[in-house]
């Protein structure tokens, strides 16, 4: 039930074993922001394209937990607005 093991398991099948779909299935909250780099990267074992709104969506949660790179992330994208579903607000960002 340990959030912090079962993210080390994502990273673990994700950087060691090579093995996406597992390593998909073990990040909860505290991966949130690995997940966007999955679909940041186009390395979502279930939908292999590169999927910017999706990653934003990931990082933006990441962010509300309190994951300081998951602000940065999702600020990137506010304050830019260059993604498909992401409108510019540099208000949020």
């Amino acid at each position: 039930g340990s959030v912090e093991a079962l993210n080390g398991l994502g990273w673990y099948y994700s950087t060691i074993v090579k093995d996406g779909r597992k390593a998909f299935r073990y990040f909860d909250r505290d991966g949130l922001f690995n997940v966007g780099v999955y679909h940041l990267n186009g390395e979502n074992p279930d939908q292999p394209d590169r999927n910017e709104t999706a990653a934003f969506h990931y990082f933006l949660e990441a962010a509300h937990l309190g994951h300081v790179d998951g602000a940065v992330q999702s600020a990137l994208f506010l304050s830019t607005g260059a993604i498909q579903g992401v409108q510019r607000d540099q208000d949020k960002a």
